[in-house]
């Protein structure tokens, strides 16, 4: 499939929180828990299923489709991507600042006393999740533009329609026009821990 470019991509900067921002500080952190139970449940995903007496025949096709790559609905056309603000979407789960906070107060161990949302706290989250994928791709705290769809399909959003939200970025448009895809377990590992579903969702620079 052509991979979509768009000459607005240029003068748009796409701003992020990169776990490979800090590295170094990152890298003296304790692993959490969920990122354990990740990396158990892909060494034998028997885990996934306890209470499950499968035969090993059942057992090797339920680990094929867990490692299966994830199948994309509502991939935004070419034409969408064209359109758009800067030429590029992301996939990934909508993160208040309130839930980026939750967030790092509950698993980051190290984390200095803020009564907000700190830069500090969107590294953790971004190198925190990114250890739940295979291959530890970085996950990046991206800004993205809440559409209406977006606030139907989740009420909770803080954000008003068309404003700037943040989002844990997954892949991007061009990333996925080049073939790259996440399996279903690291989607799904994702989404049991932050508890959301994944969009699209455009980007806001």
């Amino acid at each position: 499939m052509p991979k979509a470019t768009s000459t607005k991509s240029m003068s748009c900067r796409h701003s992020s929180v990169d776990a490979s921002s800090s590295v170094g500080a990152a890298s003296k952190q304790k692993v959490p828990p969920f990122v354990q139970r990740a990396r158990a449940v892909n060494n034998d995903i028997r885990g996934l299923f306890p209470h499950k007496d499968f035969t090993e025949e059942q057992w090797r096709m339920v680990g094929k489709r867990v490692r299966a790559p994830f199948k994309f609905k509502d991939v935004p056309t070419q034409e969408q991507i064209q359109r758009s603000r800067c030429g590029d979407f992301f996939f990934g789960f909508y993160m208040s600042h309130q839930d980026i906070l939750d967030f790092a107060k509950e698993f980051n161990k190290q984390r200095r006393w803020s009564p907000t949302m700190t830069s500090e706290d969107m590294y953790y989250t971004g190198w925190s999740l990114s250890l739940i994928l295979d291959d530890w791709r970085d996950i990046d705290l991206r800004r993205v533009i809440v559409s209406p769809a977006h606030k139907e399909e989740m009420p909770e959003i803080v954000e008003e329609v068309g404003k700037p939200a943040y989002v844990a970025c997954v892949l991007t448009t061009d990333e996925y026009f080049d073939g790259y895809n996440p399996t279903n377990r690291e989607i799904a590992e994702l989404a049991h821990v932050l508890e959301k579903r994944p969009f699209w969702w455009e980007s806001y620079e």
